[in-house]
């Protein structure tokens, strides 16, 4: 399904906004967590067995996160951000080039191994390079905290709804533009907005 398709302009977009509206303008954590739903249905409907793989990106980089967080002030911060972003770069490595090397491998050996014949998930490079960039801002903690402090969250700073909220906005965005945005930035406008559209 694409922005353009029919399926997207008469089905899909009109259900997503209806829900969106026939829930209580103040439940805005409700709301948020329909268009969360709306962004996994989107992505799904390519195939939904990468589904698991968002999921797994997602529950990672907050986990990631939060052991971030939690080692705050200490030399070790940097080397679990490398953790993160080698994970990151690793998974989007395997989908991207495992069969390029397998047959450059095969090439160069004269050996037999079968190629894994992986499809690429959809927007990959671009959600791999975002979950990077939500990386680099929580190292970079102080700033953010200081940021989050200010608009009174800091108990909910990386709370998994809103880890959840800001990596599926991500897939919905990937067709509008292939600029990596911060997390700072898409963070603090959910948080502030009580209306996300």
């Amino acid at each position: 399904m694409i922005f353009s398709s029919w399926q997207f302009i008469l089905v899909f977009l009109p259900l997503a906004l209806l829900v969106y509206q026939l829930i209580p303008q103040g439940r805005p954590v409700w709301r948020k967590l329909w268009l969360a739903a709306a962004s996994f249905i989107f992505y799904g409907y390519w195939d939904i067995g990468y589904i698991p793989l968002l999921v797994f990106s997602i529950l990672f980089n907050f986990g990631i996160a939060e052991w971030m967080f939690r080692e705050h002030g200490r030399r070790r911060t940097g080397w679990i951000l490398a953790f993160g972003v080698a994970v990151n770069l690793g998974l989007l490595g395997y989908y991207k080039y495992a069969d390029f090397l397998i047959r450059s491998f095969n090439a160069v050996s004269r050996a037999e191994i079968g190629l894994l014949e992986l499809i690429l998930p959809l927007a990959i490079s671009f959600f791999t390079f975002t979950q990077i960039a939500y990386l680099v801002d929580v190292s970079k903690s102080l700033r953010l905290f200081q940021m989050l402090d200010e608009i009174r969250i800091t108990k909910a700073r990386f709370s998994i709804r809103l880890k959840t909220e800001f990596e599926t906005f991500m897939k919905l965005k990937v067709c509008q533009s292939w600029e990596v945005w911060r997390g700072q930035c898409l963070l603090k406008r959910i948080v502030l907005t009580r209306h996300f559209i």
